[in-house]
């Protein structure tokens, strides 16, 4: 094997070529390194070394670099790597490597996109993005079939579900002491923002998930009981009046956890100038018991103005209670 050529490329990168062939590309320093002259054989060892060794370490490499910053497809990422002048060996290497620790997956990149855009596209619309950027037609019809089990197309029982989920992690956090916070957007429960990953200036922090431009049409349906948006913010409005109206939840009150006998099952009470306050969560998709006792006295619970007693409590699925002590 003569090397017959060593042309520029980019940058610090050299075209190899190899019996008047073109094999790689290489760094000055990887040259350097091997001591790679043009005229000169290329030594077996040498040429198994990059071949099996170098170069399928670095395109790797560079596929982790790319993930860091935003999601792709895998037509995408081979994409970028035959951009690099990786021989096609490597790329599907790499492809295979990232794949195999879930940092690739098209259809979860199917998913997320169609969550997101779902709202302001067409099916139509979104099928066809998501070809252009090389996902395949089943597995785009895979995302579809999967999300509209999870509600995003109007299933109103994975919807319910989904709400009650949602305000009962509010609930839950609310029950803490210091400053609960919503960012623009909870308080409808506007889905997480994916478009972040194509800002450079954002990409590497995953918090703009959740830092979306404020869907003003949806924000519209807050005064409609039902929508997921009114059902949103008028629950979270009844647990601010809540959490403002009952001294209990100042600062400086007692708090502690009380034994619930189910690991979903979260119990936290509060004291604060002689009222009590016993906050019950259900962390599970399923009815749940509290095994609780807490039998000193008759508690009404706040969020419906119902007698109840904390004992052996029944605990809808993702359901939470906040009972005060009245007498």
């Amino acid at each position: 094997m003569v090397i017959t050529q060593i042309a520029g490329a980019s940058g610090a990168r050299c075209r190899i070529y190899i019996d008047g062939q073109f094999a790689f590309v290489l760094y000055k320093g990887e040259l350097r390194k091997f001591h790679l002259q043009e005229g000169q054989e290329l030594p077996p060892d040498s040429y198994r070394e990059i071949t099996e060794e170098l170069l399928p370490r670095r395109a790797k490499l560079r596929c982790m670099n790319l993930l860091q910053s935003k999601d792709y497809t895998r037509k995408q990422l081979e994409d970028k790597l035959a951009q690099g002048e990786y021989p096609q060996e490597c790329i599907d290497g790499a492809i295979a490597y990232v794949e195999s620790y879930g940092y690739l997956d098209d259809l979860r990149y199917a998913r997320d996109y169609i969550e997101y855009h779902i709202d302001s596209r067409s099916r139509n619309r979104i099928e066809q993005d998501l070809l252009q950027k090389g996902i395949e037609r089943t597995l785009i019809a895979a995302a579809f079939d999967e999300l509209e089990g999870l509600g995003v197309e109007q299933d109103e029982a994975a919807m319910e579900r989904a709400v009650r989920m949602d305000l009962m992690l509010h609930a839950y956090m609310f029950m803490q002491s210091g400053i609960p916070v919503l960012y623009s957007g909870d308080e409808i429960g506007q889905v997480n923002d994916y478009t972040y990953k194509e800002d450079p200036n954002k990409a590497a922090d995953s918090r703009y998930i959740h830092r979306g431009a404020m869907n003003w049409k949806l924000a519209e349906n807050r005064k409609d009981p039902d929508t997921v948006e009114g059902k949103m913010f008028q629950g979270l409005a009844q647990l601010e009046q809540i959490r403002r109206s009952e001294k209990v939840f100042m600062t400086e009150a007692d708090t502690w956890t009380i034994e619930t006998w189910d690991d979903a099952v979260l119990c936290i009470g509060r004291y604060f100038e002689g009222e009590k306050l016993i906050g019950l969560f259900n962390f599970s998709e399923y009815d749940r018991t509290a095994w609780i006792k807490e039998a000193d006295g008759e508690y009404v619970d706040l969020l419906t103005g119902s007698k109840i007693q904390p004992v052996d409590v029944q605990m809808p699925a993702y359901g939470f209670f906040y009972m005060k002590k009245i007498s």
